[in-house]
């Protein structure tokens, strides 16, 4: 769906602060913040995407072609938007986590969890936490080291229950490109079935202790809209996180 759009944002927003968004789980575009971006591609004599930020310019590195700040500008714009809506449930009772790659080791590297905002609201631990998995333990192909920033539950013990036991730590690294010419990178787009399953436990944990408040009403008939087309997958594959009209 196209949050671009004012009404839809608009909508959201609205049932955000009107305490009708109870949980939400939302894992902003990584693509322009990759680590993967500027390596050897595994087989070939070239390097993947360039690096279009830095720790020092989070934002956007200055000087990029026109396709590339576009690229950026929708990552920033749903990043942000993200984190807008964030805040709006927590603030009114809901749950709510943000997926994204774990802060790399390089100092040099951009990362979401370095941004002065991030940092501002996970500051002192409340409502909002954070925590950090290793996606293949949930039985993803690639190791993938993931922060979760969290609200109103406890995310770590739904976390830990849902870890798959017996598992083999992978060896291979989702960079380059595979025997299609796919970028391997394509395989983190989805969560593996028991992380889903633990973000599940812990919105279930959460919601099982809320009671609306006054009689149950019939639920507006676009909220019914709203959830058909967000469970749908246009084509049944997993598209692009850009793509330019």
């Amino acid at each position: 769906m196209n949050i671009h759009s004012p009404a839809l944002w608009n909508h959201l927003l609205d049932y955000a602060r009107a305490g009708r968004l109870l949980a939400l789980l939302l894992g902003p575009p990584c693509e322009t913040w990759s680590a993967a971006r500027g390596h050897l591609l595994p087989g070939e004599d070239r390097r993947g995407p360039r690096p279009l930020r830095t720790a020092t310019e989070l934002w956007g590195l200055p000087l990029l072609a026109l396709a590339e700040l576009m690229q950026l500008s929708v990552g920033n714009c749903l990043l942000l938007k993200g984190i807008w809506l964030s805040v709006a449930v927590t603030f009114h009772s809901g749950s709510t986590v943000l997926e994204h790659p774990a802060m790399p080791y390089d100092e040099a590297l951009a990362s979401v969890w370095r941004s002065g905002v991030l940092c501002l609201l996970l500051r002192g631990g409340v409502p909002f936490r954070r925590t950090t998995i290793q996606q293949w333990r949930y039985g993803s192909e690639g190791i993938k080291p993931t922060m979760l920033m969290y609200s109103n539950g406890s995310l770590p013990r739904a976390l830990t229950a849902c870890e798959l036991q017996n598992i083999t730590r992978p060896t291979v690294h989702l960079l380059g490109r595979d025997e299609n010419g796919h970028f391997r990178t394509a395989k983190a787009k989805e969560y593996p079935s028991a992380l889903s399953r633990a973000f599940a436990h812990f919105f279930s944990e959460r919601l099982g202790r809320l009671t609306p408040a006054g009689e149950a009403q019939e639920a507006h008939p676009e909220v019914f809209e709203f959830i058909e087309q967000s469970a749908r997958m246009t084509g049944g594959q997993m598209m692009p996180d850009y793509q330019p009209v």
